[in-house]
């Protein structure tokens, strides 16, 4: 299963393709126009990567001023661009990825970043693009599928291990509300994560 992590931001929204390959979208146009950018960069890069299911962060928290307008407008453009791609997409709010990443539901971009790079051995040039890929993780995880590290001795892989109530979060939020996740194809998420 291929999956792929989505951060929206109208300034820089990050991507994590299914290869962990990750990039920032940084549109040149400005306005509305940006709107268009991003939904073209997001649509071209899930099919080209061939996705089966992008993850994307959820809005989270209070927007002022021109945010509170714009990401919306931007989720829905993202949202329309996967569904004409026949792409089906989860929405996973930024506290339940927080809490799956670092065990805290309220860390800060800082937090992630280290976190990634304590457990995953990787580094991003953004902040999106670190989001993206524990997005696209998280995924990964919620379908059994697992994560190959690079953290350790050069050149060696291990596979990353997630305590058992962090990996709770991709489940139930804080809320205790339960987190579905969608059958893709053959690919069904496993009823309960558990570290493998």
């Amino acid at each position: 299963m291929r999956i792929m992590g989505i951060d929206p931001s109208i300034s820089c929204t990050g991507l994590s393709l299914p290869s962990a390959e990750t990039l920032a979208i940084k549109p040149r146009t400005k306005g509305d126009l940006r709107l268009t950018e991003i939904g073209n960069h997001v649509q071209v890069a899930a099919q080209a990567s061939r996705a089966d299911l992008a993850v994307i962060e959820g809005l989270g928290g209070l927007y002022r001023g021109e945010s509170a307008r714009i990401i919306p407008m931007l989720h829905g453009v993202i949202r329309d661009r996967l569904q004409t791609a026949k792409i089906p997409f989860m929405i996973l709010l930024p506290a339940s990825l927080k809490k799956f990443a670092t065990g805290n539901g309220g860390a800060d971009k800082d937090e992630m970043a280290k976190a990634a790079f304590r457990r995953l051995g990787r580094q991003y040039l953004t902040d999106d693009e670190c989001d993206a890929d524990w997005l696209r993780v998280a995924g990964r995880m919620a379908y059994g599928l697992g994560e190959i590290t690079e953290y350790g001795t050069p050149g060696s892989v291990d596979w990353l291990r997630v305590p058992a109530d962090q990996l709770r979060a991709l489940r139930e939020n804080k809320s205790k509300e339960e987190i579905v996740w969608p059958v893709v194809g053959t690919h069904r998420p496993w009823p309960k994560v558990t570290l493998r």
